[in-house]
């Protein structure tokens, strides 16, 4: 290992536990005074507050506020950021390869983040629409409306029956805050710039393996959930897998739908540099970890957020962004204690909050033993949301988009390019 005033901690993935990492663990150093060359790596020179990914999609917040620039949130704080996609990782050589070269550290936080897990079928990937990233979210609204502009066309019953039935595979948090905003912005938008289309002829279809919803898991909240879905019109199909996909259908269980728009939502795994190290694999390709985040053949390395598999009681912890903020967190703080010549202590997680939107001024929220759901947990939900943005100049901005969209539906303009062009 590098002597001390010289030791090299790489972190890889900027998202929430990159962050929470970083911004702790350079202020510690500081406050310290222990010297280290710390180094951030990201393929994005942005950080995306995913929780309200959704929200954006049909621009209920704008985009550009849910994305946080690296280098300005870094602009304080004694860190070299690396904009470039990392290809591999030596465990052995302690070095990671990236397109712009290789890094070397004598510390290593690993948090690359997941990609969508689509069960070994690549039919799903070819003919469904993710949603985990802003490119996603754009490309979604851009197919969404393009229906309907195709719909409004056409006089074939079948044509327009595919076009406008979608189906959402996954009714987790994610599958349920996807249905219940695109319900939002087809009643409140795109019936009406489009009357040529029937509210009767819209199907918003939501599937899932659950005999259930499977979140959130407070019953009484689950309850309210489903009551929404239902008020909103939404299908849902419980204990039903999606089997197949193809041009313009899904195979449902037995049935076949047919459906021009399929919308991934079905889980993660996790990121393919992190599947491809050597060893032993936890559910969804995470690996499995010491109490403290360690990996247990290589202590200098720390695995944390969605590549992290790591059992608190008999279950592993999903893959949030409350787990990867509160995994960074404590990665820090062990790591400072390493370079002070102490033993790492285990991680504890913490369950603070259960949060949900579903649509338009209604939303679930546990905090604690309190439950709130309806107005009151859409706006308790929204005050944490602006709580942990990192400025109070993001705050402001999503504070304001929120109470214009209480003035105005959302829109429908479609900007044409090669990423999104006429289908």
């Amino acid at each position: 290992m590098a002597h001390d005033s010289t030791r090299k901690i790489l972190i890889l993935g900027a998202g929430f536990g990159g962050l929470y990492l970083v911004r702790r663990l350079a202020r510690g150093l500081a406050r310290a005074r222990l010297r280290a060359e710390i180094t951030l790596v990201d393929r994005n020179n942005y950080s995306l507050f995913i929780p309200l990914l959704h929200q954006a999609m049909i621009e209920r917040v704008e985009m550009h506020h849910i994305l946080h620039p690296i280098r300005q949130t870094l602009r304080r704080l004694p860190v070299t950021f690396r904009e470039t996609e990392v290809e591999g990782i030596d465990l052995d050589a302690r070095q990671v390869h990236t397109r712009a070269g290789t890094l070397s550290y004598d510390y290593l936080m690993l948090a690359l983040g997941s990609v969508a897990n689509y069960f070994g079928n690549e039919h799903f990937a070819d003919y469904s629409l993710p949603m985990k990233t802003p490119d996603d979210a754009y490309r979604l609204r851009s197919h969404v409306i393009d229906a309907f502009r195709q719909a409004a066309a056409t006089t074939d019953i079948d044509r327009r029956r595919q076009l406008l039935t979608f189906v959402i595979v996954g009714a987790g948090y994610t599958g349920q805050e996807v249905a219940t905003e695109l319900h939002d912005l087809i009643h409140a938008s795109l019936l009406r710039d489009y009357p040529e289309v029937r509210p009767d002829e819209v199907r918003l279809i939501v599937v899932d393996g659950h005999p259930g919803l499977p979140v959130p898991p407070d019953k009484g909240l689950a309850r309210h959930a489903l009551h929404v879905l239902h008020s909103k019109g939404i299908e849902l199909r419980f204990n039903t897998r999606a089997k197949d996909a193809g041009p313009g259908w899904v195979q449902l269980g037995d049935e076949r739908i047919p459906t021009g728009s399929l919308i991934w939502t079905s889980g993660v795994q996790a990121n393919p540099v992190a599947a491809a190290l050597p060893g032993e694999k936890g559910s969804m390709g995470r690996l499995p970890v010491l109490p403290t985040l360690q990996l247990p053949d290589y202590p200098e390395v720390f695995v944390i957020g969605d590549n992290a598999y790591f059992k608190a009681g008999e279950h592993a912890l999903l893959p949030t962004a409350q787990v990867a903020g509160q995994e960074g967190t404590a990665t820090a703080d062990n790591l400072l204690r390493l370079l002070h010549g102490d033993a790492p202590r285990p991680f504890q997680y913490h369950q603070k909050v259960e949060i949900e939107t579903l649509g338009s001024y209604d939303a679930v929220t546990e905090v604690g033993r309190f439950h709130f759901h309806g107005f009151l947990g859409w706006l308790i939900l929204n005050t944490i949301y602006l709580f942990i943005q990192n400025c109070w100049r993001e705050r402001f901005r999503i504070a304001a988009d929120w109470t214009l969209n209480v003035l105005f539906p959302p829109d429908t303009y479609r900007v044409k390019s090669e990423s999104y062009p006429d289908e």
